[in-house]
This record gives C-alpha cells, sequence and structure tokens, in this order.
C-alpha cells in the first residue's frame, strides 16, 4: 500500500524519501507535503484542483499562491495524505483504479446520497466512507 500511496502522490521524484511506515507518512506530513502531490493526486481521482484543495481545506486561491515544488502547511498535508489513503483503500477494496473513482464520485444511498468523496473533508468523513468500504468488501449490504 506504501509505494501506490507513493505513486499517488507522484512518485519517487516528488516525494523525495522513503515512505515505508505509518510514521514515515506521520513524519511526511509534518514536514509538509509538495503540492505536486496534491496536484498528482486530484488527476488520480478525476478531481479539479478547486475541488482538491476545497477537499483539503483550503481555497484554490490559497493553493495558486503555493509553488509547484513547494510544501503545504501540515493541515493541508494531512488532509491530502488522508484522501491519498481513503483512494487506495477504495482500490483494494474494488480491485480496481477506475472503479475505485467512479465509487468515490457517484452519490451513494448509505451516505445520505452524498459523495464518498465529499464527505472526506475531516476524519469524521473519512472513517464513515472507510467504514462503508469494509461493509462492501465484508458483503454486508450497505
Amino acid at each position: 500500500m506504501q509505494q501506490t500511496l507513493v505513486q499517488i502522490l507522484g512518485g519517487d521524484s516528488v516525494v523525495r524519501k522513503p515512505l515505508r511506515t505509518d510514521l514515515d507518512f506521520l513524519e511526511f506530513a509534518e514536514e509538509g507535503v509538495p503540492k505536486e502531490s496534491l496536484t498528482s493526486l486530484s488527476q488520480f481521482l478525476s478531481l479539479t484542483i478547486a475541488s482538491a484543495a476545497r477537499l483539503v481545506g483550503t481555497s484554490s486561491r490559497s493553493l495558486s499562491r503555493v509553488k509547484s515544488n513547494e510544501k503545504l502547511p501540515e493541515d493541508i498535508s494531512t488532509n491530502t495524505l488522508q484522501l491519498a489513503r481513503l483512494f487506495v483503500r477504495a482500490v483494494d477494496v474494488f480491485e480496481d483504479g477506475d472503479t475505485a473513482k467512479d465509487w468515490l464520485n457517484t452519490p451513494n444511498k448509505a451516505m445520505d446520497d452524498k459523495r464518498p468523496v465529499d464527505l472526506a473533508k475531516n476524519s469524521y468523513g473519512v472513517q464513515l466512507v472507510l467504514d462503508v468500504l469494509e461493509r462492501i468488501e465484508h458483503g454486508i449490504p450497505t
């Protein structure tokens, strides 16, 4: 899963450090994720950069002030990693990136007809989406 996360975040050339454990990811968030990682993630999720910015807790205007190779603040970095991990989890459950992307971007009755990706704005929403993914994985009706 860690290597997949690195790829979603722009690959080794963007991440520029080994990310093997959860502690590595924690340190990466604390140091600041490169803006390029959020750009890469938005492409994987087929989101506009404005939508991705909103999901990680900033505005597209604020994000536009950050240069491509600069690091994002810790809170935005943490949210970026959280969103990337959610996508990887969806890929694990659906065993296909396109299916996972479609599921994340489609309104879901189990989530009050909201798109799962829109709930990923905070840890409560992420947990709700992870819970639904776990139910799907175990064949429990949602």
